[in-house]
C-alpha cells in the first residue's frame, strides 16, 4: 500500500493509519516516502514528527512501533520534537568540546590572537604527547588522574616535556573555564611534575660573541 501511494505533482500526498491516530506516511513529487506522527501536547498546536524514510530500516511495522513509542512519550508529557532538538544540540556541543576541536579554538582565540611566540612549542607538545591521549575525548571528561597519569608517562622520557605538557594543558583548561566551557579545571590544585632549577649565571659578552659567530657559520635555523 505504501509503495502504491500515488506521487503528487505538487505538495505531499498523505496516507493515515487506521489503528494508530496520527501515524501515517507521505510521498513527495520526487517519489520519496516518509513515515510521520502528528500529535498535540496538552491540546496545543499540531506537530508533525518525521520518523524516517520508507525502506531500510523503516518498514511499516517498524515505523508503527516507533510511533507507538513516541505517543507513549507524549502521554508522559515529553515532547518528541523538543527532545530531538535537545539531543541534537547536546551532540553538537559534545563535538565542539572534543579536545581536538577545542584545541583549534584555543589556538585561534588565545595563541594566535595574542601572537604568542611559544605557539610552535604548543603545537609540538600537543602533537607529540597530548593529542594521542586526549584528542577524541571531550574536555569535560578529562580528570585530575588523567592528567597525572599522562605527565607520569611523559616524565619517564623527559622531565622537561612533562612540565611543558602540564603548563599547556593548564593554560588551555584555564582558557576553557574563562569561556564557560568547563566549570573547573582538572589541573586546579595540581603542581608541576618537576621543579625547575633556577639559573644563577648568564653568558658573558665574549661568550655571546662566540655563539653569534657559530650561528652564522651553521646557518639557519642556527
Amino acid at each position: 500500500t505504501v509503495s502504491a501511494l500515488p506521487t503528487p505533482r505538487a505538495g505531499r500526498n498523505f496516507l493515515w493509519d487506521r489503528s494508530i491516530n496520527g501515524f501515517g506516511v507521505f510521498v513527495t513529487p520526487t517519489g520519496h516516502r516518509s513515515y510521520v506522527l502528528q500529535y498535540r501536547m496538552n491540546g496545543g498546536t499540531t506537530k508533525r514528527y518525521t520518523i524516517g524514510r520508507h525502506g531500510s530500516p523503516w518498514t511499516p511495522k517498524q515505523a508503527r512501533e516507533r510511533a507507538l513509542g513516541l505517543l507513549w512519550k507524549v502521554a508522559q508529557g515529553i515532547d518528541p520534537m523538543e527532545e530531538k532538538k535537545a539531543l541534537k544540540a547536546a551532540a553538537e556541543t559534545d563535538e565542539q568540546l572534543r579536545f581536538r576541536n577545542y584545541l583549534d579554538k584555543f589556538i585561534l582565540e588565545h595563541v594566535e590572537a595574542r601572537q604568542l611566540r611559544s605557539g610552535g612549542e604548543l603545537r609540538q607538545v600537543m602533537r607529540d604527547y597530548i593529542l594521542p591521549e586526549f584528542g577524541e575525548r571531550p574536555i569535560t571528561d578529562i580528570s585530575k588522574k588523567d592528567v597525572t597519569d599522562l605527565t607520569g608517562r611523559v616524565s619517564r622520557h623527559s622531565k622537561s616535556a612533562a612540565n611543558k605538557v602540564f603548563d599547556w594543558l593548564r593554560t588551555m583548561m584555564n582558557f576553557a573555564r574563562r569561556q564557560g566551557a568547563i566549570a573547573t579545571s582538572p589541573l586546579d590544585n595540581l603542581e608541576r611534575p618537576h621543579k625547575t632549577n633556577t639559573r644563577d649565571r648568564v653568558l658573558a659578552d665574549w661568550e655571546l660573541q662566540r655563539v653569534w659567530e657559530a650561528a652564522q657559520d651553521i646557518g639557519f635555523p642556527y
